[in-house]
């Protein structure tokens, strides 16, 4: 059996450029994921560039049932082998990404099965750390994603809603595409460089007016998370790369911006 990897898999995303006026600009990735260790992925938070789009033929829903840190867990069965999740995304200008998710020794099943098998179940989907709720189909439809760069990221969940754990981590998998079109330029502008003790330099202190949409730029030496609190936005940090994390100051008040990890706060962000 293999064991999480405290790493975000990133994949090459293949821009595929208009061949005429009538042609949709897309972007795609794909390839086999691995466990994202501690990947604790916002349930709830506020809208980040993108509505809770989705494929509504596919057999979805939010319901009352907790996603998240807030679910209840299951350990994977001891005797069974790790499932091997590949996730294949394409998105298009109009804001819309198609996902197919492919996966040996995990069956997703529609609905509530009356006398479920131990490996079988749906998927919890999220983009930027966003909850958009359960899928009972290999196949998904996410509309009205914003223009830029996404996490994508799938969580398999027991027919009781529960979120299978591997050792104690959640079976969670991610990869990032990129949506096509005109990014716009953000008001608010914060960065930061992540070390093992934190910030380089110690907390970064900054401020945003209300509307305003704020960008965190990160350069990372680790692998860590970084959490908004207050916002309930994350971001997955990978060592030597870097990465962005985009929301609107719609929330007036005092926020720790923080790793997720260590716990270390890394940005003081007062929003007025």
């Amino acid at each position: 059996m293999r064991h999480p990897i405290a790493l975000l898999v990133s994949l090459v995303l293949l821009a595929v450029s208009c061949g005429n006026d009538d042609e949709i600009s897309t972007t795609s990735t794909d390839g086999e994921m691995e466990m994202v260790d501690d990947g604790e992925m916002g349930d709830d938070g506020h809208d980040d560039g993108h509505d809770d789009g989705h494929d509504h033929d596919a057999d979805h829903a939010h319901g009352d049932d907790a996603h998240g840190d807030d679910a209840p867990t299951l350990e994977w069965p001891a005797g069974l082998d790790e499932p091997v999740v590949t996730i294949d995304a394409s998105a298009d200008d109009s804001g819309t990404i198609n996902m197919s998710i492919a996966v040996t020794g995990f069956d997703i099943v529609g609905g509530d099965p009356d006398d479920p098998a131990a490996n079988e179940g749906h998927v919890h989907v999220y983009v930027d750390g966003k909850d958009l709720g359960m899928f009972f189909s290999n196949d998904i439809t996410l509309d009205s994603v914003a223009p830029g760069p996404h996490q994508l990221m799938v969580e398999l969940a027991a027919p009781d809603h529960s979120v299978f754990t591997l050792d104690g981590t959640a079976m969670r998998y991610m990869t990032e595409i990129v949506v096509p079109g005109d990014v716009a330029e953000p008001d608010t502008v914060i960065e930061v460089r992540i070390g093992e003790d934190g910030a380089h330099g110690g907390v970064v202190e900054a401020s945003a007016s209300i509307g305003d949409l704020v960008e965190i730029q990160v350069e990372s030496d680790i692998d860590e998370e970084l959490h908004v609190h207050g916002y309930d936005h994350t971001t997955a940090l990978v060592a030597g790369e870097s990465a962005a994390l985009r929301f609107e100051a719609e929330i007036p008040g005092v926020f720790e911006i923080e790793l997720e990890g260590s716990g270390r706060q890394v940005i003081e962000l007062t929003v007025s």
